[in-house]
């Protein structure tokens, strides 16, 4: 409160919650945290009092969440590969069978033609792109923006 100067604690879960950012009508949060998840995911809460909810559970990470003007949905990206077609339930299935398949091989070497196979913190070789989606946080209905992205990350 500007005019008393009293600070109130907004979220006490132990997971770290990060990149807040106000509704267009000043009520609600958005906000990334990994909260018992195994990725980043996007959480919503009120501001004078409730709890966060989990608007997205998906297979992979969310990053830079943002409010579309209504308050209606938000927009966010993530990393998803090459011709994903908007199904995170197959990316999961398809993330644990190849998880299985592993095993116990910890082979983590990347082959490459291409000299150009990392940018700082991401290999550019294992065909996953960064693509745009909304989600409606009444219905948690996800909508890819960006369908076919990686051609504009391509090394080609």
């Amino acid at each position: 409160e500007l005019a008393s100067g009293k600070q109130i604690t907004l979220t006490s879960h132990s997971a770290s919650d990060t990149h807040p950012i106000w509704s267009p009508d000043g009520r609600r949060i958005a906000f990334l945290s990994k909260r018992d998840q195994q990725h980043q995911q996007l959480y919503v809460m009120p501001v004078f009092g409730g709890e966060a909810k989990a608007i997205t559970k998906l297979p992979v990470a969310v990053t830079a969440p943002h409010w579309f003007n209504d308050g209606k949905k938000l927009l966010f990206v993530a990393k998803v590969p090459a011709g994903f077609n908007g199904d995170f339930a197959a990316l999961a299935q398809a993330q644990q069978q190849k998880a299985a398949a592993k095993g116990s091989d910890n082979i983590s070497a990347k082959v490459s033609e291409n000299r150009v196979y990392r940018f700082w913190d991401q290999w550019l070789t294992d065909n996953w792109y960064p693509q745009f989606f909304s989600v409606d946080i009444d219905s948690g209905e996800i909508r890819s923006l960006t369908p076919n992205w990686q051609r504009w990350f391509s090394l080609d």
